[in-house]
């Protein structure tokens, strides 16, 4: 199952500059992770490695040719180097199986690593490995006899990969970052659980601190290819992971409001990074400090760097994919004037006053009682005048499934009128594997139909939009 939270917090500070400050709505942010405490526990005692061992700070040396791999601390301790440095979860390449071939005794599974890491046993890894995705405390138990020396694995594990996520608000108008995440819940093929490395730790912790409160529960069966989008895996075990991936419809939303401060940091950390300390406001309990840090900007930002105001855009996000354009609406209530002020809702083809162009919004997910992540923010926005039309595709709620790829269609009409016609902008955020595929082959036929182009033309345009 898969759950989705929102959580805000503030990141002021009077003493020091924080990185997050200078986001803008679209923006994104990193967030260094760590592994589960309980699974770094059982592959330390799988490993036959004592607690001693374990927590003895070391130097780190390497006879390799290139040295120590530069995302390991040293001087560490091995807890903290399989905790917050080395991923744990990952598809494993070819060479690291040859690798704990080598350490295996026992003949009958030796073999079996052989053949999983050849070309002949590319089916055996498929049908296994890739599927079932083990973390590398699963994949040996799969292979009792194997002994690896925690040396090796330090030098041939890959790095812990940030995660990323979207600032879900606008930053820069109040002192505050919001973002959404999917807690990542699975079952493999053959029925073992599997969890995401980053939200379901967090989740954890700041429901134990009393930061998170859910406001609902339930829980609501996925596959790995069972989406919003038409098909996704969940990826946070095997890569890194945004929130502009769903993989899965929400069955607890929460919110919460924190009080922060900007601290040093012990460990590795990338320029401009701080710690970030999450707590409840008059909570008792211990905060939650996060390492965080400011992503290089990309295009996807409002108002559109190549644009204006008066552009129009359309925005298309499905699940969790809807966080940035919420940041984009905050910004447009703002140019608007006061969220308090009363106005006069917009029509489809028109806003307020205000000389912005027209803010259409395209939102997928199963189920609307369950899954429709902002709903109440969403329809204040359409009463406000910052949100000109809101179009949504409930997949679940009908015999056949819907989603934004066939509203595009139903509504070919305006779109070509705000793409082509109008010169507008459009805004993709969500699966890149599933929904962004259905999205261009929509386009393209809105393209062909409502302009009267040929296939090729139509690839043109489309491909201008995208790039």
């Amino acid at each position: 199952t898969t759950t989705t939270t929102t959580t805000t917090t503030t990141t002021s500070s009077p003493c020091v500059r924080h990185p997050l400050t200078e986001l803008l709505p679209g923006d994104s942010f990193g967030v260094l992770c760590c592994n589960s405490s309980q699974l770094v526990a059982a592959l330390l005692a799988r490993l036959r490695v004592t607690e001693r061992e374990a927590d003895r700070v070391r130097r780190l040396s390497s006879t390799a040719e290139d040295g120590v791999p530069s995302h390991l601390l040293s001087p560490c301790t091995l807890r903290m180097a399989l905790t917050y440095c080395c991923s744990l979860a990952f598809l494993p390449k070819k060479t690291f199986l040859r690798m704990l071939a080598e350490y295996t005794s026992d003949p009958s599974q030796k073999k079996r690593l052989l053949l999983l890491s050849s070309l002949k046993g590319r089916k055996q890894f498929n049908a296994g490995i890739a599927v079932e995705k083990p973390d590398l405390l699963g994949l040996l138990s799969a292979f009792p006899s194997c002994r690896p020396p925690i040396a090796h694995l330090l030098q041939t594990l890959p790095a812990l990969a940030p995660r990323f996520y979207s600032v879900c608000n606008a930053p820069q108008l109040r002192d505050e970052i919001r973002f959404a995440f999917n807690i990542t819940r699975w079952s493999s093929p053959r029925g073992v659980a599997r969890l995401g490395v980053f939200t379901p730790w967090i989740l954890a912790e700041l429901t134990a601190r009393g930061i998170v409160q859910p406001l609902s529960q339930g829980a609501t069966p996925c596959s790995a290819s069972d989406d919003d989008a038409g098909s996704s895996s969940p990826s946070d075990d095997l890569g890194s992971t945004s929130v502009a991936s769903s993989s899965s419809s929400a069955s607890e939303v929460g919110s919460f409001s924190s009080s922060s401060s900007v601290t040093s940091s012990s460990l590795v950390e990338p320029p401009a990074s701080t710690c970030l300390s999450l707590s409840s406001a008059g909570a008792s309990s211990t905060p939650l400090e996060l390492v965080v840090f400011s992503r290089k900007r990309s295009l996807f930002v409002y108002p559109p760097l190549a644009g204006n105001l008066q552009s129009p855009i359309i925005m298309i996000g499905a699940g969790t994919g809807i966080a940035p354009f919420l940041g984009f609406l905050e910004h447009r209530r703002a140019l608007c004037g006061s969220a308090n002020t009363p106005t006069v809702p917009a029509t489809p083809t028109t806003t307020r006053a205000t000389g912005l162009g027209e803010a259409w919004l395209f939102f997928g997910c199963r189920h609307r009682t369950r899954d429709f992540l902002f709903e109440e923010d969403l329809q204040r926005h359409l009463e406000e005048g910052s949100l000109t039309r809101l179009v949504t595709a409930f997949s679940r709620e009908q015999p056949d499934k819907v989603y934004v790829q066939h509203k595009l269609l139903e509504h070919s009409r305006d779109v070509f009128r705000i793409l082509f016609e109008e010169d507008g902008f459009l805004y993709i955020c969500g699966d890149a594997r599933g929904m962004a595929k259905g999205v261009q082959q929509a386009l393209l036929r809105v393209f062909e139909e409502e302009g009267d182009m040929d296939v090729a033309v139509a690839e043109l345009f489309v491909r201008q939009l995208l790039e």
